[in-house]
């Protein structure tokens, strides 16, 4: 393996147990010394590697959003009920795989947490700003069979209880609600 192999699954690994570790604490409450703990390495490798904490959160932003944009790909049609229908699918199906799995917790946990650093919302409202399902909800707003408001937040609000519901009733062994309970989220 080559020197820039090993720093690219260094790297990765650091990002996996980031993630896991935000996920867990949040932002604020998210140690270094716990992230180095999980990834089994030290503080100063972290450090060397992508200097601070929020650097190391910037860059799990980078990784987040390429399998939406390639799941979204995928959808036919432009009507926002299928783009939304095929991210909760996305969801349900992969959520058995634990690495995903703490990827949705990270991303519900940063949908709602106060110290979430500005650089998550502005990067999530960035990628809605140009992504297929920001349009196909514009159409259903002009439409009138979306919810008034700004898109991001309600792509945000979508996502943030599909993953906590879907987590919960996982998590409970209880049936998930109908595809058309999420949906009314934001229709009007």
């Amino acid at each position: 393996m080559t020197k820039a192999e090993r720093r690219a699954r260094t790297d990765q690994n650091i990002r996996d147990a980031a993630i896991a570790v935000f996920a867990e604490y949040g932002y604020e409450r998210a140690a270094i010394s716990s992230i180095a703990a999980q990834a089994g390495i030290s503080n100063g490798l972290i450090i060397q590697n992508f200097g601070c904490k929020l650097d190391l959160f910037k860059s799990i932003l980078e990784d987040l959003f390429p399998p939406l944009h390639k799941m979204y790909s995928q959808v036919s049609g432009d009507h926002w009920e299928n783009y939304l229908l095929a991210l909760l699918h996305y969801l349900q199906n992969s959520y058995q795989e634990e690495s995903t799995r703490i990827r949705f917790q990270f991303c519900t946990t940063m949908c709602s947490s106060k110290d979430t650093p500005p650089c998550y919302r502005e990067k999530s409202a960035q990628e809605c700003g140009h992504d297929l399902v920001a349009e196909a909800l514009r159409q259903g707003q002009q439409r009138g069979e979306v919810k008034d408001g700004d898109i991001p937040a309600l792509y945000a609000l979508f996502f943030r209880i599909a993953c906590t519901t879907i987590d919960r009733c996982n998590t409970f062994g209880v049936a998930l609600p109908s595809d058309e309970w999420f949906l009314q989220l934001v229709r009007k």
